[in-house]
Order: C-alpha cells, then structure tokens, then sequence
C-alpha cells in the first residue's frame, strides 16, 4: 500500500462517518507538506517496500497528520464551548480514520487518535499549567519541569517546519525529560532548544520563534533521538 492508496481508504472511511470535508482539508494539506519536501512521484512507493523504514515511517505519517489536524483546528475554533467541541470531536473522527487504515495495514503500534489544541495538550503533557489570571480568567503559563537526562537526535523529526529546518536538529545533544503519560515523546524545553538550534540555524531559531513562541517544549518522537546521558 501506498500513500496515495492510504489517502483514499481515509477518503473512504471519513465518509461514511460524514466528516469529509475536514478529511479532504486535512489530506489536501498533509500531502502538499510532504510532496515540498520528498521526491516526485514518492506516493506511489510501497510503503512496506524493502527499503522503507516502516516501523519509523508510519507513527510520522500519524503524528504529521495530527498536526496538520491540529492547526485546521486552531483556525476553526472561536472560543465558543460547544462550536469547538464539535470542531475537535469532527477532525478526532479523521484521526481515527487515518489511524485505523495505517494499523490494518502496517500493524505498527500507534497511539490513540485523539486531536486536541496544542495548547491543551501542552497542560495534559504539564509544559503548561491552568492558573486564575488577576480578573478570575483561567490562563495557562509554563510549567518549570527539570530535564532528566540528554538526548542525541539522530533522525530529522517531523513536524510543521520546513524540511532544511527540521534536518538541523540532527546531531544535536539536548536537555530533555519524558512527559507524564507520553513516553513516545521525549519533551525538550523551547528555550534550551532554540539554544542549541541557534548554533547550528539561526534561521530556523527565526522560524520557530515567529509561529511558536519561546515557550513550552519541544517533542520529539523516542525513534527520532537517543539517550546519551542520566
């Protein structure tokens, strides 16, 4: 099976759940993220292909789709308890959808498809916590967590930054402690990060803080680093 191929069994599936057009939104951006970054015609690879690395492949195809679901998401919501609700319950259907034609036909272990803001999830991972603002609002701010450890990132990392970006984090050995409940993810804080990052792209250190600020963390997937030190 192929990309093109996983695109659409989604396709399918998305809808007879009824949720197609965050689907057909979703899958039109993911592939264009990756079409900008690999070479022509790579959808059409088996991905189960001898030289596909599927045990690592796979969960970044999952967690890049994620994220792509996650931004339509922050685009969508208006602060509205029960319109955002429905917009993260309709593209959480997508995910599991993606999910489910992933496992039936890698059978690689994945997490649960559950798409939510960063923001929340950055609380549920604790680099953020809820506080009462002066006026009685709930904020969130960062969480002081101490790094346990160093890491080694060995492999480019997925995410939402350009390809020549993301492949600057290779070699790179970063403070770095495991989220509560996430042990597929190593968490990096942004500051430490974009340190270390600076040494090696300054432009990269330009991009992040211009669409993510200097707070919060980094994560890494566990296949995309090692453990160099306790």
């Amino acid at each position: 099976m192929n990309f093109h191929q996983i695109v659409e069994a989604t396709r399918k599936l998305c809808a007879e759940k009824g949720v197609t057009h965050m689907c057909d939104w979703a899958l039109h951006n993911l592939t264009e993220q990756i079409n900008a970054s690999s070479q022509a015609n790579w959808g059409a690879v088996d991905i189960a292909a001898p030289q596909c690395d599927v045990e690592s492949l796979v969960p970044c195809l999952f967690s890049r789709f994620r994220e792509t679901l996650q931004l339509i998401g922050m685009s969508m919501t208006n602060g509205h308890p029960n319109h955002d609700e429905a917009v993260w319950e309709e593209l959480t259907e997508v995910q599991v959808a993606f999910r489910q034609v992933l496992t039936d036909n890698y059978h690689v272990e994945l997490p649960e498809a559950r798409v939510v803001s960063m923001v929340e999830e950055l609380v549920q991972s604790g680099a953020l916590e809820q506080v009462e603002g002066e006026n009685g609002e709930m904020c969130v701010r960062p969480k002081t967590v101490a790094c346990e450890f160093q890491i080694r990132i060995v492999k480019v990392p997925g995410g939402p930054a350009p390809q020549e970006i993301r492949e600057k984090w290779v070699g790179l050995v970063l403070p770095a402690f495991q989220p509560t409940g996430h042990l597929e993810h190593y968490a990096v804080p942004i500051s430490v990060g974009l340190e270390a990052l600076d040494k090696v792209s300054p432009e990269g250190v330009d991009w992040f803080a211009q669409h993510f600020g200097l707070t919060g963390d980094f994560h890494f997937s566990v296949s995309d680093a090692e453990v160099v030190a306790q």
